[in-house]
């Protein structure tokens, strides 16, 4: 197994050991005995009976004291690799974002094939169809990871995605302040966040967003990208810069082309990764 095989496995363990925390009291409430026995069959690898149980108790869960808990343990059940055929499937396709996107389709469908609840395939299959500008199945396979991981973050997400080119998108709330630390799964909002402000023209609030980046993820390959849209955008010399801005944008797909597969990997919740254009 690779270096990315290893990782992704390691972190396969640490969600894993979330749900197997030991239940401390001896009068455990109906939701510990739903979340023990989730986690006991998912380590027999019935990884849909699993989420059954938890789906079937979220309907039943009638006073909503653990909806919260129990839409966290389904998406963090939703996440688990099974099948190690499949995770390279995924850690494929991850790989070949950039270089084939093509081949990563067909490997993120692969992994569907073999593990049809794996919500990290799901996400990966809809991201690679929508930078195929697959619109019409991007729809069907977002349709399922809201079917199969309701009230995610994910479904947020893909809402946003969905309407990022209408009206509406520049009336929404989506981020209202940006994390201390860096937490991977927030970079697709913040980017979101990024993008209304450039569609509202708050400049001030774009360059907070940038100024950000410079200091958690400087290595973002976008970050040139956007740094010159700033520039070109906020200026009241456009015309002068037209020929700068061949260069630049040169520059930014010439970046693109050595971007390692590790940072395709830590950016892998950026669906236009390397795809911009100035509108």
């Amino acid at each position: 197994m690779n270096c990315n095989s290893l990782k992704t496995l390691k972190a396969a363990c640490i969600s894993a050991a979330f749900l197997l925390s030991p239940i401390a009291h001896a009068n455990i409430s109906t939701f510990d005995a739903i979340k023990q026995k989730a986690t006991e069959l998912l380590l027999q690898k019935k990884k849909s009976q699993a989420i059954q149980l938890i789906t079937n108790y979220k309907k039943t869960d009638l006073g909503r004291s653990h909806r919260f808990e129990a839409s966290d343990l389904l998406t963090k059940l939703t996440l688990q690799f099974v099948s190690k055929d499949a995770q390279e499937a995924y850690e494929n396709s991850i790989n070949l974002t950039l270089e084939n996107p093509k081949d990563a389709l067909k490997s993120a469908e692969q992994c569907l094939s073999l593990d049809p609840q794996q919500l990290n395939c799901l996400i990966q299959k809809a991201k690679m169809l929508l930078r195929n500008k697959s619109n019409k199945a991007a729809i069907v396979t977002i349709a399922e990871i809201n079917e199969l991981a309701p009230d995610s973050k994910y479904e947020f997400w893909f809402e946003l995605t969905s309407i990022k080119n209408e009206a509406e998108f520049k009336n929404k709330q989506i981020i209202k302040s940006l994390p201390v630390y860096q937490i991977e799964e927030h970079l697709a909002l913040i980017i979101l966040e990024l993008d209304r402000c450039f569609a509202v023209k708050n400049y001030s609030r774009a360059k907070d967003i940038l100024m950000f980046f410079e200091k958690q993820y400087s290595d973002w390959p976008d970050l040139v990208f956007y740094k010159y849209k700033i520039s070109f955008e906020s200026s009241e010399e456009k015309t002068k810069q037209n020929i700068d801005a061949n260069q630049q944008l040169t520059f930014y797909a010439n970046k693109c082309k050595n971007v390692s597969r590790n940072l395709v990997r830590k950016y892998r919740y950026d669906i236009d990764l390397c795809l911009r254009i100035l509108n």
